[in-house]
C-alpha cells in the first residue's frame, strides 16, 4: 500500500478500495487516499419519502449539501439518515479522513413523485335502502377520508371517517375524498343514497 503511495499509484489503491468490503483494508486504504462515501439509495425516481443513509469508514467523517453545492465548501456534516421529502433532491456527499484528505465528491440525483390516493372505495356503492345500512369507506395506510352529505366537495372541515356510519333518512348525495400524509388527494366519490324508513 505504502509503495503504490510513493510511487504515485493512487488508482491502484482506487480499485482495491472498490473491490473489497473488508473493514480492516478499508481502514488501511484510507490512511493513503479518502474512500468516498457510499449511498444507500441510488439515484432514481420514487414514489414515496426517501431515508437516505451515506457510509464512509469509521475514521471519516461526511459532509454533505441537499443543494447541489460544493460539500468540501458548504457541507454539513452527516451525523443521521437524511430525509427526502422535497420533489427534486441533489445530494452531494464527501468523505474527510484524519489525515484531512477529501474524497471524491459523490453526487445523486433523487425526484419523489408522490402517487395520489386512489378514489375512495364506498360500500354499499349508493342505491334505495328502507333501512339505515352502515356505511363504510376503505382507507389506505397514512391516509384520511372525509365527507360530505350535501354533495359539496369534501376538505378537511368535513366529517372525518373513523368507523361505519349509518345512512341518513331521506335522499342525499354522499361525496367522499381521502388525503395523504403528504397533502395528496383523491378524486371524489359521489354516491346517490335514498332512505325511505316505512313508519307504519
Amino acid at each position: 500500500m505504502e509503495s503504490y503511495s510513493q510511487l504515485g499509484q493512487e488508482d491502484e489503491i482506487n480499485k482495491l478500495a472498490k473491490n473489497t468490503k473488508d473493514e480492516n483494508i478499508l481502514s488501511m486504504i484510507n490512511e493513503y487516499i479518502s474512500i468516498p462515501p457510499v449511498f444507500s439509495v441510488e439515484s432514481g425516481t420514487y414514489d414515496d419519502y426517501i431515508s437516505l443513509v451515506i457510509t464512509c469508514p469509521a475514521d471519516s467523517q461526511i459532509f454533505y449539501t441537499v443543494n447541489g453545492k460544493d460539500p468540501t465548501a458548504a457541507g454539513k456534516l452527516y451525523t443521521k439518515p437524511i430525509q427526502l421529502t422535497d420533489v427534486k433532491n441533489i445530494i452531494k456527499a464527501v468523505a474527510l479522513n484524519k489525515q484531512g484528505k477529501y474524497s471524491e465528491v459523490i453526487t445523486k440525483d433523487y425526484i419523489i413523485e408522490y402517487k395520489k390516493p386512489s378514489t375512495p372505495k364506498v360500500t354499499p356503492n349508493g342505491g334505495v335502502f328502507t333501512s339505515a345500512d352502515l356505511i363504510s369507506i376503505d382507507v389506505p395506510e397514512n391516509a384520511t377520508a372525509y365527507y360530505t352529505w350535501d354533495a359539496s366537495v369534501p376538505n378537511k372541515s368535513s366529517f372525518v371517517y373513523s368507523t361505519p356510519f349509518e345512512i341518513i333518512p331521506g335522499h342525499h348525495i354522499l361525496s367522499v375524498k381521502i388525503i395523504d400524509s403528504h397533502g395528496n388527494e383523491s378524486s371524489v366519490y359521489t354516491g346517490d343514497f335514498n332512505l325511505t324508513i316505512d313508519q307504519q
